[in-house]
Order: C-alpha cells, then sequence, then structure tokens
C-alpha cells in the first residue's frame, strides 16, 4: 500500500534551519492500527543510503507490483526493483511532484503534483502520461483505496482545500464536497487509503492544519472528526481496518507537546504520544512501523502501534516519505536522499527446480531485471504462492511446484540487475514462497489406462521429459485442464476430454517413472490418466470480444504478461487475466495465454484463425496474433 506524506515546509524554505523551525511546528504522524502479522523479520534498525541519479528534493514514495517509484522536484521520477540501483525516468514534465501512489486492482502509478499534475503508468513507472486537473491546484497527495463494488478509487488533496476523486487516474478527476465545518483557511496536508492488496474495507483519511481529521467510506462523503487536537497533522499512513493512531505537536504553556491521536470509525480520541520528534512520512510492513523525518527515523516494536524506539537516519538525512516493500523498507527525501532498512528475501528460499517450454510455474512476470525480492512481490501481488527466478533476470510465478528438484548450487546465476544476489540457472528456477497459501486443490483421481495415437488423446504437450504425477497434474491443472496424461517414462499431455480406448489391463501403463521411481508412467503410447479437480470456467460473452491483434514485435508484446505458455482456451484464458487483475487476455498460437492492461498493438479481424490445442472448435489467434478480450 502506499500513501502521501506531507511536507509543505519542504516548499516554504530552502534554508535547513528554517525548514527545522516549520517542521516542529507541524504534527506527527497518523496510521492505521497494525493487524496481527506472524512470521515477521527482525526490527528495521539497521539502515543503509543508497546512490540516487538526482540530487532534486523527493518528497514522495511508492510500491507496486514489484516496484518503488519515488517522485519530487522538477519532474523527478526514479524506479528500483529492489529499493538499491535506481533509475531516473522520464516524466515529460518540470513541475514539483508531491505525492505517488499505486492501485493494485489496474496495476497503476499515479502521481500528482504542483500547476494541477497529474502523471499515471501503466508499465510499472517505466514510462508517463499527463491528465491534468485545473492548472491554478497544486496538488499535495494522492491515495488509492478499494471501493465497495470492487476496483480502485483514486482521492487527490490540494491547494485551497481541494478533494478530487477519480476511479482510475486516467479519468477526470472530480471536485468532492467537504462538511462545512472546515473552515475556509484549512490547509490539507496528508491523504491516506489502502491498496496494495486490493481487499480491505473501504476506508479513505485526509489530514491538516490545525487538527483537522476527515474520513470517508466511499472518498465522495466526508466526515469532520472532533479528536479535540489543535495541532497539525501532516502525514498519514494506513493499514488494515478502519482503527487510526495520529500523532502531533501544539505549543503550549511546556512548550511543544506531542500527542496521539486515535481514529476508530468515526470516533476520535487522544493520548500522550510516544516520542516528540517530528515525523514527515510513517508507514508499516512486516509486523512494524516506521515513521521518518528530519534526521531521524524511528521504528516501533513488532505488532505495536504505541512502542517505539528512535535512531538516527544515516547521513542525518532529511527524510520525506516512506514506504515498505520487497522485504524491506524505503525513504526518501531532500537533495536526492534515499535511506533502506536491512531486509530481504533470506527465510523464503524453497529450493532450485528444473523448467522446460512448458514451464513449470505457468506464469511469466517479468522477462528481464528480476530479483528475487521483486520477483516475489509481484507474485504475491498477484495471488501467487510461489515465485521463481530464472537465468539471471526472468520472473515466473505458479501455485503449485511443477518438474523437479535439484541441488541448490546449480541456481546460482548473478543477478543481472542486483549484484550480490542469485537468479536461478539456465531452465531452472530459484523457487521462493511469498507467504500466500493458494487454494487447496482435490486430489487427483486415477482415471485408469488409456491407448494414444498420433493425434493425441491429451493435445496439450506440458512435459517432454522427466515428468512425475505431481508435476503433470499441477501443470495441466495450472491451464486449466481437467485431464493429466503420464507416458513413456514421464512425458507430460493434458487435456480436456480423455480419448480414445481405455485398457481393461493396467499393466501396459507400468512404466517406472524416470524421475521418481515409486510412481508410474504409462507405456508407449499408453497414458496414464488422471483427472486434475480442474473446472472448466465459462465461456466469455460474447460481447467481451475486442478483436485479433498483431503484437508489435518479438521483444514489445502488447500484451505483455504471459499467463499460460500454453493449453489455454478463451475461457481459461479470460479466468487467468481477471484473476490477475487485468483488463485484458489474448489467446495466441493455439494455446498461449497473454494478459496486460492496455491494447497498443494492430487490429487484423481475419489473421486470428489457428485452433485452439485444447480445444479445436474455438481459435486461439496464431503465431503474433492475439484473439482478445476484455475481462471486465
Amino acid at each position: 500500500m502506499q500513501f502521501r506524506f506531507g511536507n509543505p515546509c519542504a516548499a516554504t524554505a530552502d534554508d535547513a534551519a528554517l525548514v527545522w523551525t516549520c517542521r516542529r511546528a507541524l504534527a506527527l504522524a497518523l496510521v492505521l492500527t497494525l493487524p496481527t502479522l506472524a512470521d515477521a523479520g527482525g526490527p528495521p534498525q539497521s539502515w543503509s543510503t543508497r546512490s540516487a541519479p538526482t540530487v532534486e528534493d523527493l518528497d514522495g514514495v511508492a510500491f507496486g507490483d514489484g516496484m518503488f517509484v519515488a517522485v519530487g522536484n522538477k519532474g523527478t521520477i526514479l524506479t528500483s526493483p529492489d529499493g538499491t540501483a535506481w533509475t531516473q525516468r522520464a516524466s515529460g514534465i518540470t513541475q514539483r511532484l508531491r505525492g505517488i501512489t499505486y492501485g493494485s486492482a489496474g496495476r497503476i502509478f499515479a502521481a500528482v503534483g504542483f500547476g494541477g499534475t497529474v502523471l499515471h503508468s501503466t508499465d510499472r513507472g517505466l514510462t508517463w502520461t499527463a491528465n491534468n486537473v485545473s492548472a491554478g491546484t497544486d496538488l499535495q497527495g494522492i491515495a488509492a483505496g478499494p471501493v465497495v463494488n470492487g476496483g480502485t478509487r483514486f482521492v487527490a488533496i490540494g491547494s485551497s482545500r481541494k478533494v478530487l476523486m477519480a476511479n482510475s487516474p486516467v479519468l477526470p478527476f472530480t471536485e468532492q464536497a467537504l462538511p462545512g465545518t472546515v473552515p475556509a483557511s484549512a490547509s490539507l496536508f496528508a491523504v491516506a487509503g489502502l491498496d496494495q492488496n486490493g481487499s480491505s474495507t473501504p476506508f479513505f483519511v485526509i489530514t491538516g492544519s490545525a487538527g483537522l481529521v476527515l474520513s470517508s467510506t466511499d472518498a465522495m462523503t466526508w466526515t469532520k472528526l472532533a479528536c479535540g487536537y489543535t495541532g497539525n497533522i501532516t502525514a498519514v499512513g494506513r493499514q488494515l481496518g478502519q482503527n487510526a493512531v495520529a500523532a502531533g505537536e501544539q505549543s503550549g504553556a511546556g512548550g511543544l507537546t506531542s500527542k496521539r491521536v486515535t481514529v476508530s470509525g468515526s470516533a476520535c480520541s487522544t493520548a500522550a504520544a510516544a516520542a516528540n520528534a517530528p515525523i514527515a512520512g510513517i508507514t508499516f510492513g512486516d509486523g512494524y512501523g516506521v515513521a521518518v523525518g528530519y534526521g531521524s527515523i524511528q521504528y516501533s516494536a513488532q505488532n505495536s502501534i504505541s512502542s517505539w524506539t528512535a535512531i538516527s537516519a544515516p547521513n542525518n538525512a532529511d527524510l520525506h516519505a516512506v514506504a515498505y516493500g520487497n522485504g524491506s523498507f524505503v525513504a526518501v527525501g531532500g537533495r536526492g536522499s534515499i535511506v533502506q532498512s536491512a531486509g530481504g528475501v533470506a527465510n523464503t528460499w524453497v529450493g532450485c527446480y528444473t523448467d522446460d517450454e512448458a514451464r513449470a510455474l505457468p506464469v511469466q512476470l517479468m522477462s528481464s531485471g528480476a530479483t528475487p525480492a521483486s520477483c516475489i512481490a509481484a507474485a504475491k501481488a498477484r495471488g501467487f504462492a510461489y515465485a521463481g527466478v530464472q537465468a539471471g533476470r526472468q520472473c515466473f510465478a505458479g501455485n503449485t511446484l511443477g518438474h523437479v528438484k535439484k541441488d541448490d548450487s546449480l541456481c546460482k546465476k548473478a543477478c543481472t540487475a542486483a549484484a550480490g544476489e542469485w537468479c536461478g540457472g539456465d531452465w531452472l528456477n530459484g523457487v521462493h514462497a511469498t507467504g500466500l497459501t493458494p487454494t487447496p486443490s482435490p486430489a487427483p483421481q486415477y482415471m485408469g489406462c488409456f491407448t494414444d495415437k498420433p493425434q493425441r488423446a491429451l493435445p496439450v504437450m506440458l512435459q517432454q521429459a522427466n515428468a512425475t504425477r505431481d508435476s503433470c497434474v499441477a501443470a495441466a491443472r495450472a491451464r486449466g485442464l481437467r485431464y493429466a496424461g503420464l507416458q513413456y517414462k514421464g512425458q507430460c499431455f493434458g487435456g480436456n476430454t480423455a480419448q480414445y480406448l481405455k485398457e481393461k489391463d493396467d499393466k501396459l501403463c507400468n512404466t517406472v517413472c524416470s524421475a521418481n521411481q515409486q510412481q508410474s508412467c504409462g507405456g508407449e503410447w499408453h497414458n496414464s490418466v488422471w483427472a486434475t479437480g480442474a473446472t472448466l470456467p465459462p465461456a466469455p460473452a460474447p460481447s467481451s470480444k475486442v478483436g485479433c491483434y498483431a503484437d508489435p514485435d518479438a521483444s514489445n508484446r502488447m500484451l505483455p504478461v504471459m499467463l499460460m505458455p500454453s493449453g489455454a482456451t478463451p475461457a481459461t484464458c479470460v479466468a487467468a487475466a481477471r484473476a490477475a487483475g487485468l483488463a485484458y487476455a489474448g489467446t495466441q498460437f493455439g494455446g498461449q495465454c497473454w494478459g496486460g492492461d492496455k491494447l497498443s498493438g494492430t487490429s487484423a479481424p481475419n489473421e486470428c484463425t489457428m485452433k485452439c490445442t485444447a480445444d479445436i472448435n474455438q481459435p486461439c489467434g496464431r503465431d503474433w496474433f492475439s484473439d482478445v478480450f476484455s475481462t471486465r
């Protein structure tokens, strides 16, 4: 999840002393109560400085789709798959960018800034498109959150008490009315939603000057909460649920005093804060909270919002915002400051597994630039239990462990995007667990020994050799195929009908599997057939058919996410793309399945004539041409 953390002082003073004085008069932070999290790693107490390709101030950072994205002064945008190595991207604008968020339903980043600037990216922050609002509005922050009927809603805040809402940053934003009790002089500093997983209760929070706290469950109707607090609240973060805790500073007879404000739905109360240090941003992850500010970092005790420890930021960095992802916290700030907590994916290792053209982990998430951490994050964002890095750069995902486990030493090909990390091998997946548990599949049921012919009773080739019962069934299930067939020591086939003759004598299918001497793998031209338990999804509605489109070229797929390397039908491909939150699904080359969020190819109505391998009664595109369906 990603929130906008306000930093109004950065826009009012360049002198460090003036910035410090300004911030001491501002609030600390607003955060939501942590859920109970198991298996958290160590506390984020060790931090390192990262090199940035800019010296401009960075005011916001977000994480999503396996990528950190930071934004700042003069239209600066930086991306990093691991929080360590950063690349500057072209934004096309020179306005200061003040906030960024990630919407998981559409897998889209949105950034806002001065002069009504709104930018969005659907390719993990690599390229950006403008969708500006009124040039007279300086936007200070943006947040994404869920809505009751599904999807994501974006809320941006700006000067002159503006609250803007859109269901996508691609669409026009509309201004929302605030309660009449909000003073005309009020300033809005920060806004938060929750959309890292896209499945939480709708709840948005805005904070501002003089203790202003607004809440909403739909981003359209806002309620002003009476918290009994008069300090400014400049940073807001949100975790699961509708319980919030805020802290702020206000002047009194004894000087500056910190307070913690608790928000639960429409209720609000105050208590003494744990620390008096000024805070510019806060977030939660891995069971811990992290708050950052001018030269300081605070982190909470595990699963706590009341016990905090303060440490100095590396190089006394002036930090403006913080995000969590890929197993670590990343904070950004003045003059291109980037610091990162120790973390990573050391405890997620499952093993080194073989792969082939049929793909043991059927969904390709990244064709290059992957690291173990970014691959795990991308796989988890799409709901997969396993992530596999391969060939030093590729990332695959799935819910079952297919193919054969090998010695771990074979998966030590150096990652091209992260020196010192291992990214599998050639046709070998370095597999990591994402921490998610897939829906249990029914036990496979043995159907019998069936004859085969050159036309193939089960038409989808899933594994050419070394299959076992478990890996073959898993590969068939991953493609939504009802049957898996083992033949000739370890060939694996799949299909939706068990064709040809069932033999009376199973001895014709008693060839030992080469990869598991305890299992039988059919015989010559005989399949040991297993029912996978997969159920066929309904056919896509005729109205969802978009058309036949050509890929721009081999290295630039119109639909960039490979969901199945073989065996797809329109129904199974649409189901896979919908489950991954993608707007479009495309079948190609007789059974490949691709997904994505936008169409960029050329319409070719008469080119998609190849029959689906898994269902010869339906077309499945052809080589470099996709039969495209809308999933929404």
